[in-house]
């Protein structure tokens, strides 16, 4: 995990191009400020074969089944702006 940035960092975006190998799960986080505050896209895999993009702050978080697969190139994008 490499974390760059500030708290004072306010309206931006971050991008990045992963190819899971041997992955469970893999992802992109902003805000990020400890292990309960940020958000994140992550996919994860579960039994059934499907992801999980989350976001979490303070111990809530959402999760939508999203479809993804090992060897394949995804490009994943998370925009932050004032408190959304």
């Amino acid at each position: 995990m490499a974390i760059q940035g500030t708290r004072e960092w306010q309206d931006y975006q971050v991008q990045a191009t992963f190819t899971p190998h041997l992955a469970r799960s893999f992802g992109l986080a902003a805000r990020v400020q400890g292990l309960k505050r940020y958000y994140a896209l992550r996919l994860h895999s579960r039994w059934s074969g499907t992801t999980r993009p989350r976001t979490r702050w303070h111990n809530r978080s959402r999760e939508y089944p999203v479809e993804w697969e090992l060897y394949r190139s995804y490009v994943l994008e998370l925009a932050v702006s004032g408190p959304k």
